[in-house]
């Protein structure tokens, strides 16, 4: 089921858990129509009371169809729910999993805090967006019938409404593109503001000593944290303006039922009140509908960035010098560690070359203690780094004895 979904919240959850299946589905269904059976019940049992009062069949109708639409209710908030925390589950095993085999380089060109944003904030995203999504998705439902039960009282009234609600949902996707770019950029200077404050962390005791780097820091993490209160200021009065058209559509649809709906035809005693109580009845889930909007585009924005880095990770791991198929090797016994020619350089996203270590040649024999020396900068760090195979050489080979160290047998070195 859902093979072919693979976009957004939903592609993610059914491509980490496969458990989007037709009962899931169907109970979302059944709980929207039990709730606006709820509602034509409530309203024949009102209307009953003009002559002898309500019957007890209404009683039973009612029964059946609130406890249908609870429990119908119930299954698709507790399967969401563990839904939501399997697919989150799922996709930081599987990130975790490809981290751990990722050569050094690569994480450090990712970055811890673009790591932990993705595995952390915006997992967590995710699960809080999963049950009010299916939760809407019932008031959608619901929503849809309770129409066709006003379209039984009046036809007018229905084609009214679902013009007036066409018109306000084609206002309110208007500052769409808007909103889902404020996301983006807000997410991405987010993501700034963890490097800065991971680099506050990390550099602390440097920076505890030197009021000067303390400052500078402080200035970048302060001019950063400005640019996500100015992105994230302007996305939120964007859905704050969205809000109040929601709410003053509510009282202009209301309205429309009582000025408009006498003006274009004559209503049956008593059927104005219906269509009224059927509005309020379905206002709020259609108003959990509209305003889950921005969070499902939100969402959709934490859905990609952790697509990003599982790509980035994928791309490291394709590079890895290390063979899937080695074998172990036993070098307990080796005698020399040769080094011809090695070298590494830096480089910036665009290829340009920044730093490099090398060329260097050496052995090292079986016993021998040495010591690296130098300054700051010097490249002690890189080598032994290449030396431990942590880093590959861009030219050069390592030797131990007469193996050259290599796919086959780095992991064993």
């Amino acid at each position: 089921m859902f093979n072919g979904m693979n976009f957004g919240v939903l592609g993610f959850l059914q491509r980490e858990t496969h458990a989007l299946d037709r009962k899931l589905l169907l109970l979302t269904a059944v709980s929207g129509v039990a709730n606006a059976m709820n509602l034509a019940v409530i309203n024949a049992a009102v209307e009953a009371l003009r002559g002898d009062g309500p019957s007890w069949q209404h009683f039973v109708w009612f029964s059946l169809s609130i406890g249908l639409f609870v429990w119908s209710l119930r299954y698709i908030l507790y399967e969401s729910t563990r839904i939501a925390e399997a697919a989150i589950c799922s996709v930081r095993l599987r990130l975790a999993d490809k981290i751990r085999r990722s050569d050094l380089r690569a994480l450090e060109s990712i970055g811890e805090a673009d790591i932990y944003a993705r595995i952390s904030r915006d997992t967590s995203t995710i699960a809080q967006a999963a049950r009010p999504l299916f939760a809407a998705a019932q008031g959608a439902v619901m929503v849809f019938f309770t129409l066709g039960y006003i379209a039984t009282v009046s036809p007018v009234a229905m084609l009214l409404c679902l013009a007036l609600i066409g018109g306000g949902a084609a206002k309110y996707f208007s500052n769409r593109e808007a909103y889902d770019k404020g996301l983006s950029d807000a997410s991405k200077q987010e993501d700034e503001l963890f490097i800065s404050l991971n680099g506050l962390l990390k550099g602390f005791k440097e920076l505890r000593i030197n009021k000067a780097k303390s400052d500078a820091m402080f200035r970048q993490f302060h001019s950063t944290a400005d640019q996500v209160l100015e992105s994230r200021t302007r996305v939120m009065i964007l859905f704050s303006n969205n809000i109040i058209f929601v709410e003053m559509f509510f009282v202009i649809l209301l309205g429309a039922v009582a000025f408009v709906i006498p003006v274009l035809t004559t209503p049956p005693p008593g059927s104005v009140a219906k269509i009224v109580a059927a509005i309020l009845f379905f206002f709020g889930p259609l108003t959990n509908v509209v305003t889950l909007i921005p969070v499902l585009a939100q969402v959709n924005v934490t859905v990609e960035n952790l697509q990003r880095l599982a790509a980035t990770l994928d791309d490291a791991l394709a590079k890895s010098s290390e063979s899937a198929a080695a074998s172990p090797v036993d070098f307990s016994a080796f005698n020399l560690i040769r080094l011809e020619g090695v070298c590494f350089t830096y480089r910036e996203t665009d290829g340009n070359a920044t730093f490099q270590v090398g060329p260097i040649d050496g052995e090292i024999r079986r016993g021998e203690i040495l010591f690296l020396i130098g300054g700051n900068g010097g490249g002690k760090t890189t080598f032994l780094k290449l030396f431990t195979a942590l880093y590959q050489p861009t030219r050069g080979a390592i030797y131990v004895d007469d193996a050259r160290i290599g796919p086959d047998n780095i992991q064993s070195y």
